[in-house]
Parts: C-alpha cells; sequence; structure tokens
C-alpha cells in the first residue's frame, strides 16, 4: 500500500533522476560544442601558419627582385663613372649587393617560418584539447549515466527499508 510519504519519496527521487539526466545531456552537449570549437580554431591555426608561409615567399621574391634592381643601379652607376672603386673593385660592389638582397630574403623566409611554426603549435595545442575535451565529454557521459543506475538502486533500497519498517 502507498503513502503519502512515498508517494513524494517516489516523486522527488523521479524528479531528481529527471533532473540529473537533464544535467548529464546538457554537459555532453557542452562538450561536444568545446570539442567542435577546438578543432576549427585548429584548423583556423593551420590556415594562418600556410598564409604566413605563402607571405614569406612572396616577401623573399620582392626581397630578390629589389636586390636585382639595387645591383643593375650599382652597375649604372660604376659604368656612369658616380662611383668611385679605389677602395673596392666593381666586382665586389656587384657581388655585395648581391648577398645583401639574399640575405635580406633568408631573413624574410626564416621570419615567416618561425611564424608559421609558431601557428602550427597552436594548432597542434587546440587538437590536443579539442581530443581531451572528447574524452571528458565521453567518460562524464558514462560515469553519469553509471552514477544514476547506482542513484536508481538507492531508490530502491529507500522503498525496501521502508516496506521492511512497515512490517
Amino acid at each position: 500500500m502507498c503513502t503519502p510519504e512515498l508517494i513524494v519519496a517516489g516523486t522527488v527521487q523521479g524528479l531528481d533522476l529527471v533532473n540529473s539526466i537533464y544535467q548529464i545531456e546538457s554537459q555532453k552537449a557542452i562538450g561536444k560544442f568545446n570539442e567542435k570549437l577546438a578543432r576549427q580554431k585548429a584548423q583556423i591555426a593551420e590556415k594562418d601558419a600556410a598564409y604566413e608561409r605563402q607571405k614569406g615567399i612572396e616577401d623573399s621574391r620582392e626581397a630578390k627582385l629589389k636586390a636585382i634592381q639595387n645591383m643593375a643601379s650599382v652597375k649604372a652607376d660604376i659604368a656612369g663613372g658616380n662611383i668611385m672603386t679605389s677602395s673596392s673593385t666593381a666586382l665586389n660592389l656587384i657581388e655585395d649587393e648581391k648577398q645583401e638582397g639574399e640575405l635580406e630574403a633568408l631573413k624574410i623566409i626564416d621570419s615567416s617560418e618561425k611564424a608559421s611554426e609558431s601557428y602550427l603549435r597552436k594548432a597542434k595545442d587546440y587538437y590536443a584539447d579539442a581530443s581531451l575535451t572528447s574524452f571528458k565529454t565521453r567518460t562524464d557521459y558514462v560515469s553519469g549515466y553509471l552514477g544514476l543506475a547506482k542513484f536508481g538502486n538507492k531508490g530502491y533500497d529507500i522503498y525496501d527499508k521502508y516496506q521492511k519498517t512497515k512490517k
């Protein structure tokens, strides 16, 4: 026979059960959202890395072209007699311009590679975060339902204790 206390206890337990299920499902949805967000951030970081690398290549080409223009200008100045070659030969001046241009191009490439590597490290961090979030979401989901199973057993225990005290 059901007494009002047993009905109230069962109702409260049922509401707690529904609330717990809602919390478990909400945490799962939040976890999946955070995982997706981390993966999107990783993809953006990978695109930024590719952009930095490509930008470095293009800037390096521009630096080389500028060096070629400077070499041509030095050659024209030498030919016109505007540069005194008493301290060094004309060939040395031209070679210095060429090396400065190459050095500038290499500096640009190095800088862009460092920036690209930084973005790739960020992408790896975001992917790791996404994996950990996914793992945590799954384990929390399973442990939440296992906890509910234990909670349900406690409900039966309460009913059994109530039945024993009634006798």
